[in-house]
């Protein structure tokens, strides 16, 4: 299950730098319990790969910088476990104060206007992430042969709930704040690389005209457009293209021979694509002599590896693929692909009924559908 957290791992890329010359500078400075003192402080962002580290001295700790763009950082003081962290937004302009107490996780932040602005999602975020990373913290040990056991799908199935629920904060957020380019960056982190078009759009659409028609307004908004192809509800489209023995073969002819078909973007050469095959294969076991068809259309370029992936992963389903190198395949660009695995499940009426199951949510959706 992909999960949805506002973390350092996540993060638009920013840049800390003590002696950088961009232009947009800051400086985060905290107060803490002086029992905290001598205890290291490490500030983390997405893409600077040294921490910035300072200590709590009388109670207080300062860092100052500079980055390119606003972004996220992750304030972690001592090397405890759990790890007592708070997540700030960066924008320049005023000092962000932390004012905390033995813990920096339940800091008040205060200054910075566009700091607070974030803190008041942040806190209502963290309840709700510790809850879901607790229940993963308890899914993780479980047997794969376990996994589809009453006790584990209801874990799976709160955590999911869990996760909407953070989606559904950021764009109340988002919503509420239609003029704030931290909107705007945290709808395209919400959005994420599989863009849901139904989902996303509506929120795009609230945005101030400014951040629409910017340049990376324009940008996002092309991305979003792209994926409209690849949503629940909307008819499948329908592509011809190369299978491993030279032939031509149609989306359409697959699904004249099913009750169900999915569509499957892969390639030998993606690393999350190879593991999540053990899956489709179970999938295709499982519910193919019940009508399951997959047709895999593969972004490969390179025939002879591509047919190696086929054999060594045991796909015994239809494939094809134009050779065309990655996101360049045609299919590809006709559903707006430009990530990998991606997958729609699609009805005998050719409606896409599901997009992007992933692990046990395809088997647990297939098992929905056949039992109706």
């Amino acid at each position: 299950m992909k999960r949805y957290l506002l973390l350092a791992g996540n993060m638009l890329a920013i840049a800390l730098h003590s002696n950088a010359q961009d232009s947009m500078a800051f400086t985060i400075h905290g107060k803490m319990n002086p029992s905290r003192n001598n205890a290291d402080v490490m500030i983390v962002t997405g893409s600077y790969r040294k921490p910035v580290n300072t200590t709590v001295k009388d109670g207080e700790f300062s860092v100052s910088g500079s980055l390119k763009e606003p972004g996220f950082a992750m304030i972690r003081v001592g090397d405890g476990i759990p790890a007592d962290y708070i997540q700030v937004y960066i924008a320049g302009g005023k000092t962000i104060e932390l004012i905390a107490g033995d813990s920096i996780k339940y800091a008040k932040v205060k200054g910075n206007e566009k700091a607070v602005e974030y803190h008041d999602l942040y806190a209502k975020l963290i309840p709700v992430q510790s809850e879901e990373t607790s229940l993963r913290n308890r899914w993780m040990p479980i047997p794969e042969a376990s996994r589809r056991d009453e006790e584990a799908r209801k874990i799976t199935a709160r955590r999911r709930e869990l996760l909407q629920k953070q989606k559904d904060l950021t764009y109340a957020f988002i919503d509420k704040h239609p003029k704030s380019t931290l909107s705007f960056y945290l709808l395209k982190m919400t959005a994420g690389t599989f863009i849901n078009y139904s989902e996303v759009m509506p929120h795009f659409q609230k945005l101030d005209l400014t951040l629409r028609t910017s340049a990376e307004g324009i940008d996002f908004e092309k991305k979003i457009n792209g994926s409209r192809n690849m949503q629940v509800g909307t008819p499948v489209k329908n592509f011809e293209s190369t299978t491993p023995e030279g032939t031509k073969l149609s989306l359409r002819e697959v699904m004249d021979k099913g009750t169900y078909t999915l569509v499957d973007f892969w390639a030998s050469w993606c690393t999350p694509c190879r593991a999540e095959n053990p899956t489709v294969v179970k999938a295709y076991g499982q519910f193919h002599p019940k009508g399951l068809n997959i047709i895999s259309v593969s972004l490969d370029d390179n025939a002879d590896k591509w047919k190696a992936a086929i054999r060594k992963d045991g796909m015994p389903w239809y494939h094809v693929s134009s050779l065309v190198a990655g996101f360049k395949d045609p299919i590809a660009q006709m559903y707006g692909i430009n990530a990998i695995p991606q997958n729609a499940l699609v009805n005998s009426k050719g409606v896409i009924v599901a997009v992007n199951l992933r692990g046990d949510a395809l088997l647990d959706k297939l098992e929905q559908l056949f039992a109706q």
